[in-house]
C-alpha cells in the first residue's frame, strides 16, 4: 500500500467515523425533536380535550336550560288553559244566576263601582226588562238613569258619568281576571 492508498484509507476512515458520529448526533436530535412533537401533541390534545369539554358542558347547560323553559311554558300552558276554562265556567255560571241572585250580585257590583253624581247606567234589554226591586233601589239612590242598550250582551252593566264609561259588564271582567291569573301564573313560573 503505497502512501497515497494510505491517505485515502485514512481520509475513508475519518470520514466513516465521522458520518457515524453525524448520523448519531442526527438520530439524537431526531429523538429530540421527536420527543418533543409527541409531548406537544400530547399538550395540544389535552388542551382541544379541554375545550371540547367545555363546549360540551356549555351545551348540555344550555340544553337543560332550554329544556326547563319548555317544561315551564309547557306548564304555563296547561295552567292557563286550566284558568281560562274555571275563568269561562264561572262566568257561564254567573250569566245562568236566577233573576234574585243575578240582580243581587248586580247590586253588589253597582256599589262598588257608584260614584256620588248622576248618571246613566247602560243595561241589556234582557236585563232591563227583570230588574229587581233592589237593584231598582240602588239605582234610584245612585242618581242613575236606565238606557237599555241593544249591543251589550253577557251581563252586567257599563256605567256612564258625562264622557266618562266604566264597564262592569261580566265579559269585560271576566276578562281582566283572565289577564290577570295569566300574569300571575308567568310570574310564578318565570320569576
Amino acid at each position: 500500500m503505497n502512501g497515497f492508498d494510505k491517505i485515502i484509507e485514512r481520509i475513508q476512515t475519518e470520514s466513516a467515523a465521522e458520518s457515524e458520529e453525524i448520523l448519531a448526533l442526527a438520530e439524537e436530535k431526531r429523538k429530540i425533536i421527536e420527543k418533543e412533537h409527541e409531548e406537544n401533541a400530547a399538550k395540544l390534545a389535552a388542551q382541544i380535550e379541554l375545550a371540547l369539554n367545555a363546549e360540551l358542558a356549555l351545551m348540555r347547560e344550555t340544553a337543560k336550560g332550554q329544556a326547563e323553559t319548555d317544561g315551564k311554558k309547557m306548564i304555563l300552558n296547561a295552567e292557563q288553559g286550566l284558568v281560562l276554562k274555571i275563568i269561562d265556567k264561572a262566568l257561564e255560571k254567573v250569566q245562568s244566576l236566577p233573576d234574585g241572585e243575578y240582580f243581587s250580585l248586580l247590586t253588589k257590583l253597582l256599589y262598588r263601582h257608584l260614584q256620588d253624581k248622576s248618571g246613566e247606567i247602560l243595561i241589556s234589554e234582557k236585563d232591563a226588562k227583570r230588574i229587581s226591586p233592589e237593584f231598582s233601589a240602588a239605582l234610584e239612590r245612585g242618581k242613575l238613569q236606565i238606557v237599555e242598550d241593544e249591543n251589550l250582551s253577557g251581563g252586567g252593566f257599563v256605567l256612564r258619568y258625562g264622557e266618562i264609561e266604566e264597564n262592569c259588564t261580566f265579559p269585560a271582567l271576566f276578562a281582566a281576571k283572565k289577564e290577570a291569573a295569566q300574569d300571575t301564573a308567568y310570574k310564578i313560573l318565570f320569576g
